[in-house]
């Protein structure tokens, strides 16, 4: 059976002390045969906290050692900022430790006394490392890794979609230029040159500002993240360089559009039947197209007194507004017909809400069943606020229907599904041909 830090601790003069065999694995990075840490505590139970905290500290070592030895500049200039953290002290260079206080260059050379083979610890505390040049592009990889927290429970699909558009504005901006430069050699005047760039294709070519702002976000954001984790000290040489935004919110569908076009006989028969399931649900339910193709055989409801489906949050379906978007939802008239032909979910689509949009979109507008080029799949949701406004739904209902943030005090349960399915009823759509899936 595998040791666990409780099992490494002794002992020793009424200390405890974490005692641990330096790995085979890392003995090529760590010169010392036997790691001693003491606990600085007699009591067994702190010593069993403090053990853990030092494992997990001396295993974080043992790996940034390992990446030490076999990657490139940056990467022995990054484990060496980390060996130094782990010791107790801040990296700095050689020339800075020299011009230093004396107290501190005591400590370090104390520190190192009784280990004089350990090369990376003098290394990372005497300043031994020099500061590499991190190109854009090795900065935009570093990046991401920083990034890991925020794509936690993400499936692939969003990782791609989350990754992409940050490879191309670093792409776009190397292109620029003209040449992958070390991040701290990037001016003010670079970023003034991709600036001039957007500028030219938001006047002249038909981009719109969204597009170019977001470009110059990512690239804000990729340098002040770099920055911070290796304590580069670059200058924010994107700040302020994006232009105000023309807000177009998606339009809504007109309720006739939607009975008399949309919902006509024959209208959708050329669309695929999982395609069209999903299109019903979100018309009817105000559910968005993430929201739809999460639906799991767990999740929907048809047997219930009251037919429901839940929008829950799992790992790897993650959903903005994720504090508010989870609900159940009762199903009525054309979703209720809809989601009968899928009870398990629309598995063609499975987590795929791109594709699905993508999919609709294009049978609507290639049918004229859009009612602008304004409008989208998504437009059927501002639709559903609509007519809960027009049916004067109380907030509350409409918060709980929406999955939007009630911003009054919330007292009791809320809603009930019998509640909530008398409001459905009363906004829900009335097709010419009857209600049909």
């Amino acid at each position: 059976m595998a040791k666990t830090a409780t099992d490494r601790i002794s002992l020793r003069g009424g200390v405890y002390y974490y005692v641990r065999r330096v790995p085979q694995a890392f003995v090529a990075f760590d010169e010392r045969v036997i790691v001693r840490i003491s606990l600085k505590t007699g009591e067994r139970q702190e010593a069993i906290k403090g053990a853990i905290v030092a494992e997990r500290e001396l295993e974080a070592l043992w790996s940034s050692l390992a990446a030490q030895g076999g990657q490139d500049a940056w990467r022995r200039y990054h484990a060496a900022l980390e060996r130094a953290r782990l010791e107790g002290f801040v990296y700095r260079s050689a020339a800075e430790v020299a011009q230093g206080k004396l107290s501190d260059i005591l400590d370090r050379l104390e520190s190192l006394e009784d280990r004089p083979r350990d090369r990376s610890a003098r290394t990372a505390l005497l300043g031994g490392e020099a500061k590499p040049d991190l190109t854009l592009t090795a900065a935009r990889e570093l990046w991401f890794g920083y990034s890991a927290g925020k794509l936690l429970g993400k499936r692939p699909d969003q990782v791609r979609r989350w990754e992409n558009p940050r490879k191309l504005a670093v792409k776009e901006f190397v292109d620029c230029i003209g040449e992958d430069k070390p991040i701290a050699a990037v001016s003010r005047d670079d970023a003034r040159k991709f600036q001039d760039l957007w500028l030219a294709r938001v006047r002249d070519d038909g981009y719109g500002r969204n597009q170019m702002n977001k470009q110059i976000g990512h690239l804000s954001t990729m340098f002040s993240t770099v920055s911070e984790e290796l304590k580069l000290g670059l200058d924010p040489v994107f700040a302020k360089l994006a232009v105000s935004e023309l807000k177009r919110a998606r339009p809504p569908f007109d309720r006739a559009w939607v009975e008399k076009k949309i919902l006509a006989p024959g209208a959708l028969a050329g669309l695929n039947l999982d395609a069209r399931v999903a299109l019903l649900v979100c018309a009817e339910t105000g559910m968005g197209a993430e929201e739809v193709t999460s639906l799991r055989a767990e999740t929907i409801h048809l047997k219930a007194k009251v037919p429901y489906v839940s929008i829950v949050s799992r790992e790897g379906a993650m959903q903005k507004n994720a504090e508010y978007r989870p609900r159940d939802i009762p199903l009525v008239g054309i979703a209720l017909e809809a989601m009968k032909l899928r009870p398990a979910g629309i598995e063609r689509y499975y987590d795929k809400n791109v594709t699905l949009s993508s999919a609709v979109n294009k049978y609507l507008r290639e049918n004229k069943l859009l009612q602008s080029d304004k409008h989208t799949l998504y437009s059927f949701r501002h639709s559903f606020q609509d007519r809960l406004t027009a049916a004067e739904a109380p907030d509350r209902i409409q918060a709980d229907l929406m999955g939007h943030k009630y911003t009054r005090e919330k007292y009791g349960k809320g809603p009930d599904l019998t509640q909530k399915r008398r409001w459905l009823e009363r906004i829900a759509y009335k097709p010419a041909g009857g209600v049909k899936a």
